[in-house]
């Protein structure tokens, strides 16, 4: 332990100064471009501090939400949203609180490029995810036919959220 706050000790020694501190306060929306259901809102919070000699090197922390929304559809004859004859919809709703170590770097004579790369942990805060199965229809011959009588059909929705992942690690890089 007394190594741990001795090495925590000496890297704050490294920081020159804090008068070229960063802080950021961001928030965004973001949609997969398949299995998408709806805008899964972000947001954080970071801290960055300038590197030994100043300059164009900072080092902090960023603290930040990040939520998730999915949606597969998965149905006989390429039919959407539950109105085929058989099918699987799998339905992801979770959010996340993130805390990830930043490093940035400015770009050009007056940084106005940052490039960015964080790694860190989140915890799960929130989350839903169901699987519905179901078949309203029958084979007769070897042929699949609608329903009219009854035999095979089934219609079930699993809630599968304890399935959700408590913690997860995030990998970030970027240019801003």
């Amino acid at each position: 332990m007394k190594r741990i706050l001795l090495v925590a000790f000496l890297s704050c020694l490294c920081y020159t100064g804090f008068s070229q501190a960063l802080i950021s306060l961001y928030g965004g929306g973001g949609c997969a471009t398949s299995n998408n259901y709806d805008i899964a809102p972000s947001g954080g919070l970071e801290l960055l501090l300038p590197g030994h000699r100043g300059g164009r090197m900072f080092i902090g922390a960023d603290l930040f939400y990040q939520g998730y929304s999915q949606w597969a559809d998965n149905e006989a004859n390429s039919a959407k949203h539950g109105t085929g004859t058989a099918g699987t919809i799998d339905r992801l709703l979770s959010s996340y609180v993130f805390l990830a170590p930043k490093f940035s770097y400015g770009i050009g004579k007056k940084e106005n490029w940052k490039v960015y790369f964080d790694v860190g942990v989140g915890y799960n805060i929130s989350g839903f995810d169901s699987l519905r199965k179901w078949d309203h229809g029958y084979y007769t011959n070897g042929y699949y036919t609608a329903y009219t009588s009854g035999i095979g059909q089934y219609d079930s929705t699993l809630d599968k959220s304890s399935n959700i992942n408590k913690l997860v690690f995030r990998l970030g890089v970027g240019i801003s």
